[in-house]
């Protein structure tokens, strides 16, 4: 896993489930490896079972609220195991930052428009309240004020989604994978409010960490595939089992 080769670790993994189907740490290995492979569907259900399996655990719901990134529409079974997540652990950050991205993401078509229901406009608060609660839980939570600025920018409450995006920003450390993403959406407020000039410096800063995310993934792709070659090399040279 730590080299991404990843069939050869769903390989072990499955064999190791197998053997010992309640371990939620083979269920939870299981779903990471899927999900780094692009099977979101099987990574969602091994999470889920691993979450069953042990409900208090906070490792398989942090998995399943990482997954919300790449699913436009998150299954209803992820949402409610989110929401079990933020109720047993009240007072962890993450637990209400991903039971808000869920919820947002519910009825994110409707909250950027005229015409949410009164439902959609309930759930778009309490999205804010359990995002305010997780920053104040952790007031290094970058995503949390990210998520902050992008449903200000959606109900058009310009001046709230600067300082968010901006505290995003701030709190963030280098190289964290929100800062990209904070830039760029910092600088298409900018352009809705006429400052030209402050949005075309976000968007120089978002293009500096794009090329060197881009210049990251190529060393990782060239560091997996030099461990493959090793790998295959060692395997074809030892000898025969006896």
């Amino acid at each position: 896993m730590t080299h991404r080769a990843l069939e050869p670790a769903i390989e072990v993994f499955t064999r190791g489930n197998r053997l010992f189907p309640k371990s939620v740490r083979m269920l939870v290995a299981l779903g990471v490896a899927s999900y780094a492979r692009g099977s979101y569907a099987q990574a969602t259900q091994y999470l889920g079972n691993a979450s069953d399996l042990a409900p208090d655990d906070p490792t398989p719901y942090l998995f399943l609220g990482k997954m919300q990134s790449v699913e436009v529409n998150p299954t209803q079974e992820s949402a409610e195991r989110l929401a079990r997540f933020a109720q047993r652990h009240p007072d962890n950050a993450l637990a209400n930052y991903y039971y808000a991205v869920s919820l947002w993401k519910q009825s994110a078509g409707a909250l950027d428009t005229d015409h949410a229901t009164p439902r959609d406009t309930e759930r778009s608060a309490r999205v804010e309240t359990l995002l305010q609660k997780a920053v104040l839980l952790d007031p290094k939570l970058g995503a949390a004020y990210l998520q902050l600025g992008i449903l200000y920018s959606q109900h058009k409450d310009f001046s709230r989604a600067i300082s968010a995006y901006q505290k995003a920003i701030e709190v963030s450390p280098e190289g964290d994978e929100m800062l990209e993403e904070a830039h760029y959406r910092l600088a298409r407020v900018y352009l809705r409010t006429g400052a030209a000039h402050k949005a075309q410096e976000e968007l120089q800063l978002h293009a500096t960490l794009a090329k060197k995310t881009k210049e990251d993934a190529e060393r990782m792709r060239r560091d997996i595939q030099e461990f493959v070659i090793a790998l295959r090399n060692q395997n074809s040279s030892s000898p025969p089992p006896r």
